[in-house]
């Protein structure tokens, strides 16, 4: 059995894990100083009038879905939904997305179909925002704009 942080140079099992989330604070400082980059991102949304907003990701990216979920639905009262990426990417149903914002998040910007889903959702009309770690990544080149997550690489475990 794998161990979910293996020990490294004798340290305690988990001591990864535990100094990635120790780093959560120093990583929400750097993302906080991208304020000008997310209020343009911002202003765009509410120039589009698009108050749907889709969430798509895998994992921890998943779970952090459900938290933009309230937060959209809290402070600006828009619709938020964690959608479906089997839908439209394995499915092939074709949606109009015009009325959307679709915001596709992977601390790597890897994750091969929440990449296509984003894709798509741009060529159906959506604005696409891409969460990442990666401004080169597969995911931010794919979306209309990116907001870095500002974090160190996620090493301990592939999703939390």
């Amino acid at each position: 059995m794998r161990r979910l942080s293996p020990a490294e140079n004798g340290a305690e099992p988990g001591t990864r894990f535990l100094a990635e989330i120790r780093e959560q604070p120093t990583a929400l400082r750097r993302l906080l100083e991208q304020d000008a980059e997310i209020g343009r991102i911002a202003a765009t949304v509410r120039r589009r009038d698009a108050r749907l907003v889709r969430i798509v990701g895998h994992g921890s990216s998943d779970n952090a879905a459900s938290f933009g979920i309230y937060a959209f639905g809290l402070l600006p009262r828009w619709t938020a939904m964690r959608d479906s990426i089997t839908l439209t990417v394995h499915y092939g149903t074709p949606l109009d997305m015009s009325g959307s914002t679709v915001i596709g998040l992977s601390q790597s910007g890897q994750t091969p179909d929440v990449v296509d889903y984003i894709r798509g959702a741009r060529e159906t009309g959506a604005f696409t925002i891409a969460v990442t770690n990666d401004a080169a990544s597969e995911l931010a080149l794919a979306a209309d704009a990116t907001i870095l997550l500002a974090a160190e690489p996620e090493l301990a475990v592939a999703a939390t």
